[in-house]
């Protein structure tokens, strides 16, 4: 896929997600019959830019940028208990349906280029997105998330990062098992910054 195509493909993705006008997105949704399939289908539009999979590599040691971490802000993933920490200049949107949720994490000003964006889907039915063509290198990382040891895949696609991970819910209740991780940016330094803010999720004790 050129990198024309692989334009294309995001500004589809940003078009269903990360419209403003989510009147317009949810109608599609309810045509849909609100289907998890096309959630993913819109993730897979975003995460597509990669060209393949090259042979996969491990790496245990930690990546994120802990310089960017010290100067984000946090706020609050919906009326959820959840807290991550985010850039000023990034806004949290939510997309919530009955039985997951996903909370889109982008910049505030919608016409700025993101140099990243992160998505966090809540629910019962995951569907990871594969890479699919055949020039993108996939490396695995280990990093804490949510207290757990998360296994990242990360398509490497020249300059640009895919990356996703699929944890157990550990305070999961009937319609929420599943967290599903993932994210985009444009370099290597951003993808730093992406492992960064997610290292930064937590839940709130509520008492």
């Amino acid at each position: 896929m050129g990198e024309n195509s692989m334009e294309n493909e995001i500004k589809s993705y940003d078009r269903f997600a990360f419209d403003k006008n989510w009147s317009d997105f949810l109608r599609s949704l309810k045509e849909w019959r609100i289907s998890l399939s096309f959630i993913f289908l819109c993730i897979v539009f975003f995460l597509s830019g990669c060209e393949g999979i090259g042979k996969s590599q491990v790496a245990d040691k930690p990546i994120s940028d802990t310089s960017f971490v010290s100067g984000l802000t946090e706020r609050r993933l919906g009326d959820s208990p959840y807290l991550i920490s985010i850039p000023a200049d990034y806004a949290i949107e939510v997309l919530q349906a009955s039985d997951f949720v996903v909370y889109y994490i982008k910049p505030t000003d919608a016409a700025k280029e993101a140099p990243f964006a992160i998505g966090i889907y809540f629910g019962n039915h995951p569907n990871p997105f594969p890479p699919q063509n055949e020039s993108c290198r996939e490396e695995q990382h280990k990093t804490l998330f949510l207290e757990t040891n998360a296994k990242w895949t990360i398509y490497n696609c020249g300059e640009k990062r895919f990356i996703q991970t699929l944890i157990d819910n550990k305070d999961a209740e009937h319609w929420n098992e599943f967290i599903h991780a993932f994210g985009h940016a444009n370099s290597e330094t951003d993808a730093s910054k992406l492992y960064g803010i997610f290292q930064t999720m937590r839940k709130e004790n509520i008492k």
